[in-house]
């Protein structure tokens, strides 16, 4: 399993055979450059899972959520989980709409 949070990243780790990629809520802290995970939020999370998704075809993706988030806005996640599955079966029928 290795980290990715972008697009090129994502690319690199698919080139080379990596099985499980894991876009963590740790890009709070290495791409937005806050002190801890807290600050993401969920809108920010799936601009990453996007990206990486775009880049990486191969590996098995898991997206973490953002801390709290399940807590406060299981209807949020619900949609974050229905866009997510309706954007990756368009891409596996050859639609770019994602």
């Amino acid at each position: 399993m290795v980290t990715a949070y972008d697009y090129p990243s994502a690319v690199h780790l698919d080139s080379a055979g990596i099985d499980i990629c894991l876009v963590e809520d740790s890009a709070s802290m290495v791409v937005h450059a806050h002190d801890t995970t807290l600050p993401i939020t969920l809108d920010e999370m799936l601009v990453h899972c996007h990206a990486v998704a775009r880049g990486a075809k191969r590996p098995f993706l898991v997206g973490d959520l953002p801390f709290g988030t399940y807590e406060s806005s299981s209807h949020q996640i619900g949609i974050y989980f229905m866009i997510s599955k309706y954007e990756s079966e368009d891409e596996e029928n050859g639609n770019e709409n994602g």
